[in-house]
């Protein structure tokens, strides 16, 4: 069948389209997300913007390159990232990095590493507040062997302390513990313009969410578009 299908793009197209429609699912565009197409959306040179889980600072450098005077607060826990982020972004009086974890409680938490199971490889970008559970299956080359106690703190605590008022673009990426963070930010999630966020419906990490369960935890947003591993959402 599946070879049929490829003989008749439209063919194909209105089959996906039908699929999609009985699962009550959008339909995942066959294309990227841009830092372009970002801007474009936001509309304003100096947007506020969150993002949840930055890493070493990739998708940050997007938006440093996309906007002339954004305000960009970055969230990493990893202290191996942290390091990276630093010595990537030190220059930049328009980013903040804090330090900590976002969650559904203030605290202190455990943070799963991420590494190679090559000893002279690395990979911390798979680390996660959340256990992992079929990431050890679909990607047996990441292990999982040393964690570290992280802080945590709330969305909507960190914005009343920072006075951070209006958020333009969310953008999360948190390993399979979106709820915990949706959880803390409820405030800030439900008034947040554009929101991006991973999704994953194998529960790569124990007790992560699939991508219903974090739309219905998003009431106020409505979905733009579904790519392959990510949500974008527009306020409604």
């Amino acid at each position: 069948m599946r070879k049929l299908l490829k003989k008749f793009p439209l063919l194909e197209a209105l089959v996906r389209r039908g699929y999609y429609f009985l699962r009550n699912e959008p339909i995942i565009v066959p294309y990227d997300l841009s830092a372009e197409k970002i801007r474009k959306l936001l509309g304003k040179d100096h947007p506020t913007i969150l993002e949840i889980g930055c890493h070493d600072g990739e998708n940050t450098q997007w938006f440093i390159e996309q906007f002339k005077q954004p305000v960009i607060h970055c969230f990493e826990p990893d202290p191996r990232a942290i390091k990276k982020f630093r010595e990537n972004f030190s220059q930049y009086t328009s980013v903040s990095l804090h330090e900590f974890a976002l969650g559904d409680k203030a605290g202190t938490a455990t943070f799963h590493q991420s590494s190679h199971s090559d000893p002279t490889g690395d990979w911390d970008a798979s680390g996660s507040l959340m256990a992992p559970k079929n990431h050890l299956k679909e990607y047996p080359w990441v292990t999982f062997d040393s964690s570290v106690t992280v802080d945590v703190e709330t969305l909507d605590a960190f914005c009343e302390k920072n006075d951070v008022k209006e958020v333009d673009f969310i953008w999360m990426d948190v390993q399979g513990a979106e709820l915990k963070v949706i959880s803390g930010g409820n405030k800030t999630f439900a008034k947040t313009r554009f929101i991006v966020t991973e999704y994953n419906n194998k529960e790569l990490y124990s007790g992560q969410p699939h991508m219903k369960q974090i739309l219905a935890a998003l009431p106020n947003h409505r979905v733009l578009a579904r790519y392959s591993d990510d949500l974008l959402l527009v306020l409604k």
